[in-house]
């Protein structure tokens, strides 16, 4: 079932990378306002879940955004200001399911696979290719790389092949980016986060973040019914 729900989502992201404009290097660009589309995607799945209805505070990027880059940390709620916050210096395309992640978080989910896959659902209900887009890639990574964890190392590769190559120039942009801040500032906030995470009820830590597999896996079944 994993399998198919890759090959779906890869099916999908090929006909959406098709209409994401890119830059000279051929990587993806935002081409809309992230801070009012995110807002507007975030009220579109309102409409469908009561849970996320309601207002929504504009989006800022992160005045520091490369230094944030050494956390490696590339979103951030803030219960007392109640503000969503984002690390503008990132490969563009991680952006648009980034800021709808950390919405979710305002609207009182805090799970992180519970906040992937509502922004994700965000995304999808963007009008914004861009954002589809964004949506779309992050729940490819995950699903691929719980393929491969789960020793389906074979069927990753098959599948890495059928990848539009949007995708893998994105992806390899983002390698070559997260490449330079990996370091000591890094492991220490992976051990904050993984520890702040497991306080707060979620168990598996920063593992966390990858089940949301298991929420795409379950909408991929219902769809099929």
């Amino acid at each position: 079932m994993l399998y198919e729900l890759c090959e779906d989502l890869i099916r999908r992201a090929t006909s959406i990378s098709e209409e994401v404009k890119v830059d000279k290097n051929g990587l993806t660009v935002i081409d809309v306002d992230i801070s009012s589309t995110a807002r507007k995607a975030m009220k579109n799945i309102g409409t469908e879940y009561n849970d996320l209805s309601g207002y929504y505070p504009n989006v800022k990027p992160i005045i520091a955004s490369r230094l944030m880059s050494y956390t490696q940390i590339v979103g951030v709620y803030s219960p007392f200001t109640v503000e969503a916050n984002y690390d503008n210096d990132v490969p563009a395309y991680d952006i648009p399911s980034t800021v709808c992640h950390e919405l979710s978080h305002l609207k009182g989910f805090m799970r992180e696979d519970e906040a992937n896959f509502i922004a994700y659902l965000a995304c999808m209900a963007s009008d914004s290719p861009a954002f589809q887009y964004s949506g779309i890639v992050s729940a490819i990574t995950y699903s691929m790389n719980a393929l491969y964890d789960a020793g389906g190392k074979e069927e990753y590769w098959a599948l890495y092949d059928t990848l539009p190559e949007q995708i893998i120039r994105d992806w390899t942009s983002s390698i070559t980016y997260w490449k330079q801040f990996r370091g000591p500032v890094a492991d220490a906030t992976e051990v904050i986060n993984n520890t702040y995470l497991k306080a707060n009820a979620q168990t598996d830590g920063t593992r966390s973040y990858g089940r949301v597999v298991d929420l795409l896996l379950a909408e991929y079944q219902s769809k099929k019914k």
